[in-house]
């Protein structure tokens, strides 16, 4: 009987300053709400041979370019020697700005790009989270690798000739601390536990790459399109081992341990020019002006009314109000959660199970990378349902896109300050329920009075 392991060492992080040590800041914790970019134009340039046009690929390249010059990153994708990684993707809003759901493509182009980050962070640091079981196993000191490691195939690869010079009784040893009971290979060649062997190393490491997911976090979102009217949403997501340990302590309500940086009130990151703050997709975390890890996530979302009746339109742009506000609330809610629902024992085991992730040698299949997905979304909405307490809608206008969209944006706060608002908050005053009189016994039977 198989079963997979969620390990809770990555929980065990609580010592470490929550989002990260910026390299322009040594042992300073960083969460920089990055300023979005505006909308990117294309660019053409011509000479007397010929004439270049930047594709809306080329602009999200260009864009992701920059970011790393920036910031000083080496590569998306590879760890420094902290641990802090930055992932960057993108998606093609499926229609252009002729279209009346132009605006709520954009928003679903921002979710693929998002979670195409995500299944990147999974597939790469299951290559990290073997390698460091391997190590753990196989060697005879149990402290974890820090050096980079190689792409899953290649460290798989180099598993499998490790795993040859094992004895049986080693290999038999270890399987039981996988949770895989190897009498049911007796009799059978030592080839078939070999193989067992790695396929249940890269599922263990697997489960717990999917687990340190609770670590990543948005810090740039932008727009991208070109004169043909092609339009891309761009996403930067940046891990931190550290950033584990403050969703975590947001899911439970209770303040990390972090050192305190002058940070900046919510007023000051929504005074922008509106055409940035169309921009903005996702869950951030920044610093307030009390000095602590707070969150700020946007929604948004449009009618697609194009009638002229002023009272139809209204009530639409409410309508579509409230779906941005229900988007901000999810990827908040999700933030939170995550971290919730990867604490659970074997949770993360189970969805990569369900999601049939892992063929019978332990390789990915890709084509199953998005319901992996879409089955650790789910669990979030199942769990901590109570993580919004302690949110606050701090920005919620119609703004018009440039391409002549209104947009319904919506931002809404959480903070540990709002939190301590809520729980001093004395609970409204409960009414006495009269009791009735006795049946049979004459009287009057009252309606309950509303004071307006």
């Amino acid at each position: 009987m198989k079963r997979l392991k969620t390990f809770g060492w990555l929980w065990c992080l609580s010592a470490v300053p929550f989002f990260g040590y910026a390299q322009e800041q040594a042992q300073a914790v960083d969460l920089v709400v990055e300023k979005p970019a505006e909308a990117q134009v294309s660019v053409e340039t011509a000479n007397a041979d010929a004439q270049v046009v930047l594709t809306v690929h080329d602009q999200v390249q260009a864009t992701f370019d920059e970011f790393m010059k920036k910031r000083g990153i080496p590569a998306y994708g590879v760890r420094d020697a902290q641990g802090i990684c930055y992932y960057a993707d993108s998606d093609i809003v499926s229609c252009g700005p002729e279209n009346p759901e132009f605006v709520a493509k954009r928003a679903t182009a921002f979710a693929r790009a998002y979670n195409k980050a995500i299944m990147q962070h999974i597939k790469y640091m299951t290559g990290v989270m073997t390698s460091s079981t391997a190590d753990k196993l196989m060697s005879d000191d149990s402290s974890d690798t820090l050096e980079e490691p190689r792409e899953l195939a290649k460290v798989a690869a180099g598993l499998a000739k490790k795993i040859t010079v094992l004895s049986e009784a080693k290999i038999d040893e270890q399987l039981l601390q996988l949770g895989v009971d190897p009498n049911q290979f007796k009799g059978k060649p030592i080839e078939i536990k070999r193989t067992t062997y790695l396929s249940e190393l890269i599922k263990d490491g697997a489960s717990r790459a999917v687990g340190s997911s609770a670590g990543l976090a948005v810090v740039k979102t932008f727009e991208a399109h070109t004169a043909d009217n092609t339009y891309a949403i761009g996403v930067i997501m940046k891990f931190d081992p550290a950033f584990v340990e403050i969703a975590k302590c947001m899911a439970k309500k209770a303040r990390p341990v972090v050192a305190p940086k002058a940070g900046v009130p919510i007023d000051t990151l929504l005074g922008k020019d509106p055409a940035i703050l169309l921009q903005n997709f996702g869950t951030r975390l920044f610093y307030d002006e009390k000095g602590e890890p707070a969150l700020l996530s946007f929604g948004q979302w449009a009618s697609t009314f194009t009638g002229n009746d002023p009272r139809i339109k209204a009530r639409k742009q409410n309508v579509a109000l409230l779906q941005a506000e229900e988007l901000a609330n999810h990827s908040l809610n999700e933030y939170i959660a995550g971290s919730v629902s990867f604490e659970q024992s074997n949770m993360t085991g189970e969805v990569l199970e369900e999601a049939n992730v892992f063929d019978e040698n332990g390789n990915f299949r890709e084509a199953n990378m998005d319901k992996l997905i879409s089955k650790l979304q789910t669990k979030f909405k199942n769990v901590a349902s109570d993580t919004l307490a302690g949110r606050k809608i701090v920005y919620k206008k119609i703004l018009k896109h440039p391409a002549g969209h209104e947009v319904a944006v919506v931002a809404v706060s959480w903070s540990f300050g709002q939190l301590d608002a809520i729980r001093m908050t004395p609970p409204p005053p409960t009414r006495a329920v009269p009791v009735p009189p006795p049946t049979g016994d004459a009287g009057v039977r009252e309606g309950d009075e509303y004071d307006f």
